[in-house]
């Protein structure tokens, strides 16, 4: 008999712990495909990470502000 598991959005703990449960089963037979695909189209993905890099440009720079909590957040906005 065969099976088809698809799990999705699993961490790296959770498939070390099925592979060891796979491994109890004698002359089983077992393939774990991971897949890196975020599901998102690759165009936006690139769009997402030259975003994240000119934020960081920019806040290793000075030009970009950080705030510890939403309410320092709203009185630099009030106090412009």
């Amino acid at each position: 008999m065969n099976a088809t598991i698809r799990v999705e959005n699993v961490s790296d703990s959770f498939l070390k712990a099925l592979k060891i449960l796979f491994k109890t089963q004698e002359n089983m037979k077992f393939k774990i495909k991971k897949d890196e695909n975020s599901g998102y189209p690759k165009w936006l993905e690139d769009e997402i990470l030259e975003e994240t890099k000119n934020i960081k440009k920019a806040y290793k720079k000075g030009k970009l502000k950080t705030f510890s909590t939403a309410k320092s957040m709203h009185e630099d906005i009030s106090n412009g």
